[in-house]
């Protein structure tokens, strides 16, 4: 995964999984700080803009050779 976007989404469903686990196991003040961090990644990475890997103009002034 090399994308941005990617990782930082599947970092926040790591945190809320964490989190839930160690809230779980009676752990509440680290879980849910872990847990809403983790919403707050995943809600971020679902905004992250990417960017455009090709020029609009070079794609439509492209030929087949």
């Amino acid at each position: 995964m090399t994308s941005l976007r990617r990782r930082v989404v599947v970092l926040g469903c790591v945190f809320v999984v964490l989190g839930g686990a160690l809230s779980a196991g009676g752990l509440w003040a680290f879980g849910g700080t872990i847990g809403i961090w983790g919403i707050i990644a995943f809600v971020a990475g679902m905004f992250i803009q990417e960017p455009d890997r090709y020029d609009a103009d070079e794609v439509a002034a492209w030929r087949p050779s």
